[in-house]
């Protein structure tokens, strides 16, 4: 029977106490040369193990010291397993249930955030074509304004000074 946390990420501490091995021990088996005990570092120094790693491993190295007795705490407990299986598998259910709640209500949010940003990007559109519509206005005005005025010989050089 294969543990139901057989893919759950375990610090070597965790992993060695679940196994009722030192840590030690399994340093020493992620170091064996043939078929070396799965590790998957985490940041820059952080080895972490799986159960299904090291069931893995076991099946590999039946020989070596220490894996017998670990067979034999992994066999008591898939037995005794069996009593607890249907609380484990209503936890299970319920744990996925919650899981899916929040996903959906994630889901739900993306949705919303996504036609949030394409409302912001219209008006941004709209308030864009509206600051053109302004700046063609001033610059007609400013053109308008500039421009000499026509039919009069006049021009404000000639013009006589108040003094």
């Amino acid at each position: 029977m294969q543990d139901p946390g057989a893919q759950e990420l375990l610090s070597r501490a965790a992993l060695a106490r679940r196994a009722g091995v030192s840590s030690t021990t399994l340093r020493n088996w992620t170091r064996t040369i043939d078929r070396p005990l799965a590790s998957t570092m985490v940041g820059s120094d952080t080895a972490m193990y799986t159960w299904a790693a090291l069931l893995r491993f076991l099946d590999d190295h039946p020989a070596l010291p220490a894996v017998q007795s670990v067979r034999r705490r992994v066999s008591a407990r898939s037995r005794s397993m069996g009593v607890d299986d249907k609380e484990n598998q209503a936890t299970l259910r319920a744990a996925l249930r919650d899981m899916k709640t929040a996903v959906d209500a994630t889901v739900a949010a993306v949705g919303r955030s996504a036609a949030l940003a394409r409302e912001v990007a219209s008006a941004h559109e709209e308030l864009i074509a509206a600051l053109r519509v302004t700046i063609q206005a001033y610059d007609s005005a400013m053109t308008s304004a500039t421009a000499p005025v026509h039919g009069s010989a006049a021009t404000f050089a000639d013009s006589p000074t108040q003094g």
